[in-house]
């Protein structure tokens, strides 16, 4: 029996803001892709040109702008998802739309290497899925 000199105690509202394994996995794999890309992005800028063979032809690429491309693309993918582990709405939406693009990208260069692009395309798939059913884990306050 409580006497009546003891102070109840109520626990405190929980207002820390927890992130989903599933958030935290997405955000790390978009972070990964991103310093890839820049470091791709870099190494282009700083070479000269780059071949690629194909069975039906030769091609070149300015790796100069191919590696701003990069660099940028890169950046972009870092910020997201470093953004992505603060909970905010925007960075789920613009994380939605990096892996969308990316998968799009992966498909593109199916014919050039087809393992690559199928991982890519499944990591996307599952950065997708973790964002679209665990992003509202990663809000402030859940």
């Amino acid at each position: 029996m409580a006497s009546p000199h003891t102070a109840q105690r109520t626990p405190a509202p929980v207002t820390e803001h927890r992130l989903s394994g599933w958030i935290l996995f997405a955000s790390v794999i978009v972070i990964t892709a991103g310093v890839m890309h820049v470091v791709l992005g870099l190494t282009a800028m700083f070479n000269g040109g780059w071949v690629a063979w194909t069975p039906d032809a030769v091609v070149v690429f300015d790796l100069s702008t191919w590696g701003a491309l990069h660099l940028v693309w890169g950046l972009v993918l870092v910020v997201a998802g470093a953004a992505l582990l603060t909970g905010n709405g925007v960075s789920r939406a613009v994380v939605l739309l990096v892996a969308g693009l990316s998968m799009v990208g992966a498909f593109a260069f199916l014919a050039v290497n087809v393992w690559w692009a199928l991982v890519v395309m499944a990591l996307d798939v599952l950065v997708i899925w973790a964002v679209a059913v665990h992003g509202d884990d990663a809000a402030p306050g859940s």
